[in-house]
């Protein structure tokens, strides 16, 4: 346990909180989300004290502003190179700016990012906790619409985490239930994310961003990319069920 340094990649849509919950987690005001939206690119900051030894990413923001997805889904897959072997991936979801088409996208694109294996080591994070009034309000969001689907693909593994305007007890609490979710999907440490067919994915991304008409619609680009991504996995002999696009109806 002594050399276990919690590995974390945050990723979702601009205006979702990551790096906000970046902060939060380090306890520290590293990242500063305005800039965020305006830039590419993934940035990480590493924290060791006698209490805690943890390593954080701030991919950037899945969608705006490029118009061609593969170019945006490139620089959110070099978060695993600059944070190998990542121990989980939090997706931040914002309470109170959740539409399902936009749900449905971000998740689609993140098995085209980092493949299926993706969600064996996800963990839904709803920033702005303050929305919900009580336990039993939060658990009839997360049961609605294609929430409760994002859910269940990892698992389970759902938190909510307020980032402003929450006392120190309280913030220290929802910080604690984030790392225990990262320790158990990481079995301490003894599980990290790999994904040996991630070069497929990698060759697809970089195949739709030379080719691809940078007006075509997001439901179309994606469908284009899912296309390739299946046709490159059989070229490479992998096993027929690996990439399952199972949507979320």
């Amino acid at each position: 346990m002594s050399n276990y340094v919690r590995k974390i990649i945050l990723v979702g849509e601009n205006g979702n909180g990551k790096s906000l919950t970046c902060n939060t987690l380090l306890g520290k005001e590293i990242f500063d989300g305005s800039k965020r939206s305006r830039t590419a690119g993934c940035e990480t900051c590493y924290l060791h004290t006698r209490s805690v030894k943890l390593w954080v990413v701030d991919s950037p923001g899945m969608f705006e502003p490029v118009s061609v997805l593969a170019e945006r889904a490139l620089e959110i897959q070099n978060a695993v190179k600059e944070c190998k072997d990542p121990h989980a991936f939090l997706i931040v979801f914002k309470a109170d700016s959740r539409t399902d088409d936009r749900n449905t996208n971000t998740i689609e694109m993140l098995r085209l990012i980092f493949g299926e294996v993706f969600f064996k080591h996800a963990i839904v994070v709803i920033t702005n906790a303050a929305k919900f009034k009580s336990d039993a309000d939060f658990q009839s969001y997360r049961k609605q619409g294609k929430m409760s689907q994002i859910v269940d693909l990892c698992q389970g593994r759902i938190v909510r985490l307020e980032n402003k305007d929450v006392t120190p007890q309280k913030k220290r609490e929802m910080i604690d239930k984030v790392f225990a979710l990262v320790d158990n999907v990481s079995r301490m440490g003894n599980f990290c994310y790999e994904n040996k067919e991630l070069h497929c994915h990698r060759e697809m991304l970089e195949y739709h961003l030379k080719h691809v008409a940078a007006n075509m619609p997001v439901n179309n680009q994606i469908e284009e990319m899912k296309r390739c991504l299946r046709e490159n996995l059989q070229e490479n002999g992998s096993d027929s069920g690996y990439y399952e696009v199972a949507k979320i109806h």
